[in-house]
């Protein structure tokens, strides 16, 4: 199927121009994207929700202005909006999924696999070597417009042969994995789907989310998957413990398959471990291993990960075999830098933004700190820290550590929290918003879902985030700690954006949309407002009615 459209690029895409895809996961979009790749032309990969109704045509805009298509072909469903036709341009074609209004700009999938493979397709597969360009991917742009970042077929590589020789487990045992990941973002589409194709795997695409609406369908899914190996986001795995210590059944039925747990994109909280920890030992007689990692757009996936031995799940590992990582002091913090076969060159079409990017002696630039799990054993590896550009200062010059702040919060409310964002820009106070399990929200609802009115805050709930505020931070200081809190009566809101397509918060996303509540937070008549909780005073117990 991929020689077969290999052959009908080459026949409609004479010239070599990229191949934009704005299409869920699928497998026409995995044919459409390995077909580019066999035969040297190159492939961008966007959020589908771009070219829907609704969508940002300004940051589409910006994306077709960087890919610099000539003559692209376009995967997209039949509902794309007008307007985003119409920006890229009158010489798009529209590959078509399924049945669709494009008239003579449609090329329907089915006929590109009708094309019979002639020696033009060996040829042009020849012609590719390691620094030919196989995509581009952008960044999330949660701090402007996104970023082209072009990924050569050598960066792929590098990072899956890299994998091989840190987990030599992989080889011969035909990995299956169950992932929603989008293949618009480097750890679903390349780490994962790349994973995939070189150790010779099964990789069953969910079409379930770690959302309220959609995770029942990644349990059912399970089921009938029953993975080997599992990727995935932290706010998973927190939803995924929520459900396995009600399910036994379900535990039992695909734990025992597992090899491994992996955590990606933002930190784990020490207590989502521990309860899957509690969970495979009750199902499998054994705690299933914890592997962490660290990678980004620009790393070609993958930059660090746990080896062999098992590892604490908010651990990052080692540089994989090849790259050089070089901790860079920055403002009390070390900054992770890292140079290598995996990283890229340079942004597409951006020679400041690139020329930022990398330092003196050529290190890419992260813009996260890290710190040691334990500086007398650095073989154990590196934990993140914080995204540097995340940290605010309050009013008193105070800086926040925004990461290490959250990891600490939901750690200690375990299993009522899920995520929390931290308030207190040029503030003189730290407060959090912050976002309850499915489980918790389900048994301590702070609305009342027939009215929408305020529900009192339970009782048990209201003491952890109480004690949560108390305990934390305490060597940063009365102004370096959270004062209070005040719960969300929903999740995070995709549509919004307050959640990326990676299942992480965005946080400044959320203080946008949520701003009323936090004038709320720091309003004077916040110290009687009954829906926020605040931290004790040293000496004080319990809230009025609690025990301890």
């Amino acid at each position: 199927m991929v020689r077969a459209c290999a052959q009908s690029l080459l026949d409609l895409n004479a010239r070599g121009a990229v191949v934009l895809i704005a299409a869920q996961n699928s497998i026409e979009h995995a044919v459409l994207t390995l077909g580019a790749l066999y035969c040297g032309q190159a492939v961008a990969t966007i959020s589908p929700a771009l070219v829907k109704r609704g969508g940002n045509l300004e940051t589409l805009y910006h994306i077709v202005d960087r890919v610099q298509p000539g003559h692209v072909l376009v995967d997209i469903e039949d509902n794309v909006a007008p307007e985003a036709l119409a920006l890229l341009g009158p010489d798009v074609r529209v590959v078509a999924t399924t049945p669709s209004p494009f008239g003579a700009r449609a090329v329907e999938f089915e006929t590109l696999l009708d094309a019979v493979a002639t020696g033009a397709v060996d040829t042009a597969n020849r012609c590719v070597t390691p620094d030919s360009l196989a995509k581009i991917l952008f960044t999330s742009g949660s701090t402007g417009m996104p970023k082209a970042v072009p990924n050569t077929h050598g960066m792929i590589g590098a990072v899956q042969q890299g994998l091989v020789q840190c987990w030599p487990f992989l080889e011969g045992t035909f990995p299956t994995l169950l992932d929603w990941l989008p293949w618009n973002h480097t750890f679903g589409g390349n780490h994962n789907l790349h994973l995939i194709l070189h150790n010779g795997g099964t990789l069953y695409i969910d079409d379930g989310r770690p959302t309220p609406a959609l995770f029942s369908r990644t349990l059912a899914n399970m089921r009938i998957a029953q993975p080997t190996v599992l990727f995935n986001v932290p706010l998973a795995y927190s939803m995924l413990a929520d459900a396995l210590e009600g399910d036994p059944e379900l535990a039992a039925a695909f734990l025992p398959r597992l090899k491994f747990f992996f955590s990606g994109s933002s930190s784990l909280a020490i207590g989502v471990q521990q309860r899957l920890d509690a969970i495979s030992m009750r199902a499998c007689g054994y705690e299933i291993p914890w592997l962490g990692g660290y990678g980004m757009t620009e790393t070609g996936a993958l930059a660090t990960t746990g080896f062999g031995d098992p590892c604490d799940g908010r651990g990052m590992g080692l540089p994989i075999p090849g790259e050089e990582l070089k901790l860079a002091p920055v403002d009390d913090l070390l900054e992770l830098r890292i140079r290598g076969p995996n990283i890229m060159h340079g942004y597409l079409y951006d020679d400041r933004a690139t020329s930022e990017a990398f330092d003196d002696e050529g290190y890419f630039r992260t813009g996260d700190a890290v710190e040691w799990i334990d500086a007398d054993l650095p073989e154990r590896g590196l934990a993140f820290r914080c995204r540097i550009g995340e940290n605010f200062k309050l009013s008193s010059g105070t800086w926040v550590n925004v990461g290490g702040l959250k990891a600490s919060f939901v750690a200690a409310c375990q299993p009522f929290v899920r995520d929390v964002v931290v308030a207190g820009h040029d503030r003189d106070e730290i407060a959090l918003l912050v976002f309850l399990t499915a489980s918790a929200a389900e048994r301590h609802p702070v609305v009342d879902k027939q009215t929408g009115h305020p529900l009192p805050i339970a009782p048990q709930l209201r003491q952890r985030i109480e004690d949560a505020l108390s305990s934390i931070g305490k060597d940063a200081g009365s102004a370096g700690r959270p004062q209070r809190a005040i719960i969300l009566p929903d999740c995070p809101s995709a549509e919004h954006g307050e959640v990326t397509d990676k299942g992480s918060i965005n946080q400044r996303r959320v203080l946008a949309n949520r701003s009323s509540l936090v004038a709320r937070l720091y309003a004077p008549s916040a110290a009687n407002d009954p829906e926020i909780i605040h931290r004790r005073t040293p000496g004080t117990g319990p809230s009025e009615g609690q025990s301890q």
